[in-house]
Protein backbone atom coordinates (compact mmCIF):
# COMPACT_ATOMS: atom_id res chain seq x y z
CA UNK A 1 0.00 0.00 0.00
CA UNK A 2 1.22 3.66 -0.92
CA UNK A 3 2.71 5.88 2.43
CA UNK A 4 0.97 8.83 0.21
CA UNK A 5 -1.18 10.98 0.73
CA UNK A 6 0.53 12.06 4.12
CA UNK A 7 -2.23 13.99 6.12
CA UNK A 8 -0.61 16.62 8.39
CA UNK A 9 -2.95 18.08 11.22
CA UNK A 10 -1.02 21.27 13.11
CA UNK A 11 -2.23 23.00 15.90
CA UNK A 12 -0.50 25.87 17.77
CA UNK A 13 -1.55 27.10 21.03
CA UNK A 14 -0.27 30.00 23.31
CA UNK A 15 0.27 30.32 27.13
CA UNK A 16 -1.76 33.41 28.82
CA UNK A 17 1.29 34.58 29.92
CA UNK A 18 2.18 35.37 26.00
CA UNK A 19 5.82 34.32 26.40
CA UNK A 20 5.02 30.87 25.14
CA UNK A 21 3.70 28.44 22.34
CA UNK A 22 3.00 24.80 21.54
CA UNK A 23 2.47 23.19 18.52
CA UNK A 24 1.51 19.68 17.48
CA UNK A 25 1.46 17.77 13.76
CA UNK A 26 -0.22 14.75 13.47
CA UNK A 27 1.36 12.83 10.14
CA UNK A 28 -0.79 9.81 9.27
CA UNK A 29 -0.43 7.76 5.89
CA UNK A 30 -2.90 5.79 4.65
CA UNK A 31 -1.05 2.37 5.69
CA UNK A 32 -1.75 4.11 9.31
CA UNK A 33 1.83 4.88 9.78
CA UNK A 34 1.96 8.28 12.15
CA UNK A 35 4.16 10.44 13.32
CA UNK A 36 2.94 13.30 16.32
CA UNK A 37 5.65 15.90 16.07
CA UNK A 38 5.18 18.21 19.78
CA UNK A 39 7.47 21.70 18.85
CA UNK A 40 7.39 23.72 22.36
CA UNK A 41 9.50 27.35 23.41
CA UNK A 42 9.50 30.59 23.85
CA UNK A 43 7.74 32.96 21.18
CA UNK A 44 9.56 33.98 18.48
CA UNK A 45 12.25 31.09 18.84
CA UNK A 46 12.31 27.68 17.19
CA UNK A 47 12.30 25.89 20.75
CA UNK A 48 12.59 22.08 21.02
CA UNK A 49 11.04 19.08 19.49
CA UNK A 50 10.09 15.90 20.14
CA UNK A 51 8.76 13.22 17.80
CA UNK A 52 6.55 10.20 18.61
CA UNK A 53 5.76 7.18 16.34
CA UNK A 54 2.67 5.28 16.19
CA UNK A 55 1.48 2.24 14.25
CA UNK A 56 -2.20 4.10 13.73
CA UNK A 57 -3.54 7.27 13.44
CA UNK A 58 -6.11 6.99 16.11
CA UNK A 59 -3.61 6.23 18.47
CA UNK A 60 -1.61 8.91 17.60
CA UNK A 61 -4.91 11.45 17.33
CA UNK A 62 -5.27 10.12 20.85
CA UNK A 63 -1.80 11.14 21.64
CA UNK A 64 -2.28 14.51 20.28
CA UNK A 65 -5.49 15.10 22.06
CA UNK A 66 -4.20 14.33 25.30
CA UNK A 67 -1.13 16.85 25.16
CA UNK A 68 -3.39 19.39 24.15
CA UNK A 69 -6.32 18.36 26.90
CA UNK A 70 -2.89 18.56 29.30
CA UNK A 71 -1.90 22.16 28.09
CA UNK A 72 -5.42 23.40 28.23
CA UNK A 73 -5.40 22.81 31.78
CA UNK A 74 -2.03 24.32 32.26
CA UNK A 75 -3.11 27.78 30.60
CA UNK A 76 -2.64 27.62 27.01
CA UNK A 77 -5.43 28.09 24.44
CA UNK A 78 -5.80 27.21 20.76
CA UNK A 79 -4.12 30.77 19.22
CA UNK A 80 -5.45 29.25 15.31
CA UNK A 81 -7.36 27.04 13.51
CA UNK A 82 -6.30 23.86 12.71
CA UNK A 83 -3.98 23.33 9.30
CA UNK A 84 -4.81 20.39 7.38
CA UNK A 85 -2.00 19.44 4.78
CA UNK A 86 -1.82 16.55 2.15
CA UNK A 87 1.52 15.32 0.81
CA UNK A 88 0.78 13.51 -2.37
CA UNK A 89 4.61 12.55 -3.08
CA UNK A 90 7.72 12.37 -0.93
CA UNK A 91 8.84 16.08 -2.73
CA UNK A 92 5.69 17.58 -1.13
CA UNK A 93 6.55 16.22 2.55
CA UNK A 94 9.74 18.86 3.32
CA UNK A 95 7.04 21.48 1.92
CA UNK A 96 4.25 20.31 4.25
CA UNK A 97 6.82 19.97 7.27
CA UNK A 98 8.50 23.15 6.97
CA UNK A 99 11.75 23.17 5.95
CA UNK A 100 13.75 23.53 9.61
CA UNK A 101 11.08 21.39 11.16
CA UNK A 102 11.75 18.26 7.84
CA UNK A 103 15.55 18.88 8.92
CA UNK A 104 15.11 17.89 12.51
CA UNK A 105 12.69 15.38 12.24
CA UNK A 106 15.36 13.20 11.38
CA UNK A 107 15.56 10.61 8.98
CA UNK A 108 14.75 7.36 10.97
CA UNK A 109 11.28 9.07 11.54
CA UNK A 110 10.67 10.03 7.23
CA UNK A 111 11.43 6.62 6.77
CA UNK A 112 8.73 4.74 9.35
CA UNK A 113 6.11 6.84 7.40
CA UNK A 114 7.62 6.34 4.06
CA UNK A 115 9.90 3.41 3.73
CA UNK A 116 10.54 4.36 -0.08
CA UNK A 117 11.93 7.81 0.98
CA UNK A 118 15.25 8.88 -0.59
CA UNK A 119 16.76 10.53 2.20
CA UNK A 120 20.51 10.43 1.95
CA UNK A 121 21.81 13.49 2.53
CA UNK A 122 19.25 14.04 5.04
CA UNK A 123 21.42 15.91 8.14
CA UNK A 124 20.05 16.28 11.39
CA UNK A 125 20.04 14.62 14.85
CA UNK A 126 17.52 12.45 15.97
CA UNK A 127 16.83 12.95 19.60
CA UNK A 128 16.32 9.96 21.65
CA UNK A 129 13.66 9.81 24.68
CA UNK A 130 13.14 7.63 27.54
CA UNK A 131 9.58 6.93 28.81
CA UNK A 132 8.91 9.83 30.54
CA UNK A 133 9.70 12.13 27.26
CA UNK A 134 12.59 13.01 28.77
CA UNK A 135 15.90 13.39 26.05
CA UNK A 136 18.67 11.30 27.17
CA UNK A 137 20.67 11.23 23.93
CA UNK A 138 21.39 12.87 20.50
CA UNK A 139 22.57 10.49 17.65
CA UNK A 140 24.28 12.98 15.26
CA UNK A 141 25.96 12.18 12.18
CA UNK A 142 29.46 13.18 11.22
CA UNK A 143 27.44 15.09 8.16
CA UNK A 144 24.99 16.91 10.64
CA UNK A 145 28.55 18.01 12.55
CA UNK A 146 29.89 19.03 9.40
CA UNK A 147 26.79 20.49 7.76
CA UNK A 148 26.62 22.62 11.39
CA UNK A 149 29.93 23.98 11.58
CA UNK A 150 30.00 25.24 7.89
CA UNK A 151 26.60 26.63 8.69
CA UNK A 152 27.99 28.45 12.12
CA UNK A 153 30.67 29.65 9.57
CA UNK A 154 28.46 31.08 6.90
CA UNK A 155 26.37 32.69 9.46
CA UNK A 156 29.31 34.57 11.14
CA UNK A 157 30.57 34.98 7.87
CA UNK A 158 27.40 36.80 6.76
CA UNK A 159 27.47 38.64 10.30
CA UNK A 160 30.42 40.43 9.14
CA UNK A 161 29.87 41.06 6.40
CA UNK A 162 26.45 42.86 7.44
CA UNK A 163 28.58 44.75 10.56
CA UNK A 164 31.00 46.13 7.65
CA UNK A 165 28.07 47.45 5.56
CA UNK A 166 26.77 48.69 8.66
CA UNK A 167 29.84 50.24 9.22
CA UNK A 168 30.11 51.54 6.05
CA UNK A 169 26.85 53.18 5.89
CA UNK A 170 27.43 54.85 9.24
CA UNK A 171 30.70 56.59 7.82
CA UNK A 172 28.93 57.71 4.46
CA UNK A 173 26.04 59.21 6.68
CA UNK A 174 28.67 60.89 9.20
CA UNK A 175 30.47 62.26 5.72
CA UNK A 176 26.91 63.63 4.15
CA UNK A 177 26.58 65.60 7.61
CA UNK A 178 29.84 67.01 7.79
CA UNK A 179 29.40 68.44 4.67
CA UNK A 180 25.73 69.52 5.44
CA UNK A 181 27.37 71.55 8.29
CA UNK A 182 30.48 72.87 6.08
CA UNK A 183 27.86 74.07 3.35
CA UNK A 184 25.64 75.60 5.99
CA UNK A 185 28.71 77.34 7.83
CA UNK A 186 29.63 78.72 4.12
CA UNK A 187 26.17 80.02 3.40
CA UNK A 188 25.67 84.15 3.85
CA UNK A 189 23.59 84.88 6.47
CA UNK A 190 22.84 88.86 5.05
CA UNK A 191 22.26 89.88 8.66
CA UNK A 192 19.56 87.60 9.19
CA UNK A 193 20.68 86.13 12.31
Amino acid sequence: MSSYPMTFQTVEYHHKGGTKRYFTTVVTTPEGSSLVVYRWGPMNAWGQIKVERFSSAVAAQKASESKLREKRSGGYSQARLEVVQRALSEHEVEACFGKFLFAKIGSDNLKFLDPDMKVPDMKGSTPLYDEDGKEFARVESEEWKIARAKALQEARQKEEEEKRRLEEEARRLRAQEQEEAQRMKSLPTYGLF
